[in-house]
């Protein structure tokens, strides 16, 4: 359980990106606009903000790509991270531990949630989060405070059809989309607790993979040469 009484604050300072809230247009991404390239050599887990900066979990720390090049270190970890999720409630992580984490302000220690499950991978949105466990389940979470607190409220859990995804979104109407080990787009409804069969979209080719964002998933692309694209779904 995190942690009680302390302030309820976005990331700042260097990491200003942070602190942009959901509204402020998504430029490099925009309909008609070029990819942007991985600025990343490697990484663990990727996600995006809603100033069009490029978070990656790396080895043993948290690193910020902005716009215009700049790289800021963001938080140091205990252990590499395996999936991340940026929201305006904070940057969401899980690291291979049954909890989850929270980091609230850039070079600060995270909040940490303990569960009943080790994420797999994580997605937050407008103060509601998303686990996967090793099972393909989807447990649903509201973020709620009180005066002892932050907590999680347990909401739903609905098992995937096939299961286990790998990184993975939801969309506003609780549509699950993840990316399958051909690089297709999976659409996964959600109805009365439980997600039906996936409907098939886009192929991305070998190896794509599905990057959180405030605004909408995006997609990983590999590239024979030069690094990897973000791209629109």
């Amino acid at each position: 359980e995190a942690a009680p009484g302390r302030p309820w604050k976005r990331f700042a300072g260097p990491a200003a990106a942070f602190a942009a809230l959901a509204a402020l247009s998504w430029t490099l991404f925009a309909p008609g606009r070029d990819a942007l390239e991985l600025p990343f050599a490697d990484h663990d887990a990727l996600t995006l903000d809603a100033a069009g900066g490029v978070i990656a979990a790396r080895g043993l720390r948290v690193e910020r790509a902005g716009p215009d090049g700049t790289v800021t270190r963001l938080a140091d970890l205990d252990r590499p991270a395996r999936s991340l999720s940026w929201s305006e409630d904070g940057l969401y992580g899980a690291d291979g531990t049954p909890a989850l984490l929270r980091w609230r302000a850039a070079g600060e220690r995270p909040d940490r949630f303990v569960l009943d499950h080790a994420p797999l991978a994580v997605f937050a949105a407008n103060g509601t989060i998303w686990t996967q466990d090793a099972a393909g389940g989807i447990r649903q979470f509201l973020l709620n405070r009180s005066m002892t607190g932050v907590y999680l409220q347990p909401l739903d859990l609905a098992a995937l059809p096939g299961g286990p995804v790998g990184p993975f979104a939801v969309d506003a109407d609780g549509t699950l989309l993840a990316i399958d080990a051909a690089g297709a787009l999976r659409r996964f409804a959600h109805s009365n607790g439980a997600y039906a069969a996936p409907r098939a979209g886009r192929s991305y080719g070998t190896g794509a993979s599905l990057v959180p964002a405030p605004a909408g998933a995006r997609v990983l692309v590999p590239r024979a040469e030069g690094a990897a694209l973000i791209k629109p779904l």
